[in-house]
């Protein structure tokens, strides 16, 4: 079942005009690949610019954490999702070809 896309009126009204025209695009984007790559490139920048912020450090390497985390159970619940479709639509091919070789042997 395909994912159902928020509507943008509801988070148009926040948001300044120079970001309502990009709202459409963001919305189109599935998944967290794209802002792990943000978070990545945000600790390497943080780790050039303060090495010595330990803290700051320790809390962007478990927010990247998290959204690695995150990630991998959205993908694993897709997959789950069409292992579940595929195996309810063998499950009637199955039950047909059972139904046809119980028929042949009578």
């Amino acid at each position: 079942m395909p994912r159902k896309r928020p509507p943008a009126g509801f988070y148009a009204e926040s948001l300044a005009p120079e970001d309502r025209a990009d709202l459409d695009q963001a919305s189109a984007v599935h998944g967290l690949d794209q802002e792990i790559a943000v978070l990545r490139l945000r600790l390497r920048r943080l780790l050039a610019e303060h090495p010595d912020d330990f803290a700051l450090t320790v809390r962007s390497i478990e927010l990247l954490v998290r959204a690695v985390n995150a990630a991998g159970r959205a993908v694993a619940e897709d997959e789950q999702d069409v292992l579940d479709r595929l195996s309810n639509g063998l499950g009637g091919i199955l039950e047909l070809l059972a139904e046809t070789n119980e028929g042949s042997r009578v």
